[in-house]
């Protein structure tokens, strides 16, 4: 699916109505990152494992620089240094 498509106008109509429909962030956050993955998917399935990845990496360095115990803004540079390289 590229984005001058039409199919690619209809993708983004739904899941932007379902989007402003859901009432609570969680699920829109949910249902924002399940319609990458299908739109990723309809580009080329075998990078999935990639997108999956990347999502994973970045939930766990996100989760270790909002931990309670005090990191360092050093410490929480080199966290996000991770997540984006």
């Amino acid at each position: 699916m590229l984005f001058v498509e039409l199919r690619f106008f209809f993708f983004f109509a739904l899941v932007f109505a379902l989007a402003w429909l859901l009432p609570k962030n969680v699920q829109r956050k949910t249902m924002l990152t399940a319609a990458s993955y299908v739109f990723y998917a309809a580009w080329d399935w075998r990078f999935l494992a990639l997108i999956w990845f990347v999502t994973a990496t970045c939930f766990l360095v996100g989760l270790r620089v909002g931990e309670t115990s005090p990191l360092t803004d050093a410490a929480k540079k080199v966290w996000i240094g991770v997540g984006v390289a």
